[in-house]
């Protein structure tokens, strides 16, 4: 997962889940309490955690690295361990839920067309898909772009796991074209060092008022954050 939250010992820290511009928080928050979730790419459990013990969800997981899901298995009401890009794998996911959750997943995936369609079945009447997705087309990228650099780093934006890379209007189109209609469009934008010197609450609301300007979404979200119900 690509994490621009401060995340400690595979634990979200209070000050994260307080940040609203935390991707984390952010989907913590729209998937609710008492709901059963499907999270896709759970890792070592620090989404997990908070939706088991503060939220009361009940989770199911399903994670590629076996030896990070083991520390996910005491917050999760069952683990699956597999490809999302094997059939196989995928069929392995049983019952309905109310949310199925993929946070920062996506990106990896060689296509990702077949999972997103097969898990339009896992969601009952009313049920919710929440993605998150890194925004290529950050201001940081462009301006590397227009010195002529591409640079793959180990974290963040540029992170060199990466197969895919999508902007707001082609993660939306993803979703659309795999059976999805779009209900709610949030960012982050990630102010970390503002936010130490107080300055991350003004700076917050000064760009969630703004976040409806596809131009300054565009510019300067970190994440763009979608939720679609099957079309």
């Amino acid at each position: 997962m690509t994490s621009f939250g401060p995340v400690y010992g595979g634990v979200l820290t209070d000050a994260a889940l307080a940040d609203p511009n935390n991707t984390h928080a952010i989907l913590l928050r729209l998937v609710g309490r008492d709901q059963e979730v499907l999270e896709i790419g759970c890792a070592t459990g620090y989404m997990t955690r908070v939706l088991a013990t503060r939220q009361g969800c009940r989770v199911t997981g399903f994670e590629i690295n076996a030896e990070a899901a083991r520390l996910a298995q005491p917050f999760l009401q069952r683990l699956i361990t597999g490809d999302l890009e094997r059939a196989a794998d995928l069929a392995e996911i049983a019952g309905e839920f109310d949310v199925v959750l993929i946070g920062d997943v996506l990106e990896h995936l060689a296509a990702p067309g077949p999972a997103l369609r097969a898990f339009r079945a896992h969601l009952r009447p009313g049920g919710r898909l929440i993605v998150s997705l890194p925004n290529v087309a950050h201001w940081s990228i462009r301006r590397a772009l227009l010195a002529g650099r591409w640079e793959l780093t180990d974290v963040g934006l540029m992170d060199r796991t990466h197969l895919r890379w999508y902007t707001r209007r082609t993660a939306a189109a993803l979703l659309e074209a795999t059976g999805y209609r779009i209900t709610l469009r949030r960012a982050s934008y990630g102010f970390p060092a503002h936010w130490r010197l107080g300055l991350g609450p003004r700076l917050a609301a000064w760009a969630q008022a703004r976040a409806m300007l596809p131009a300054f979404d565009n510019l300067f979200a970190m994440q763009h954050i979608f939720v679609a119900t099957p079309a």
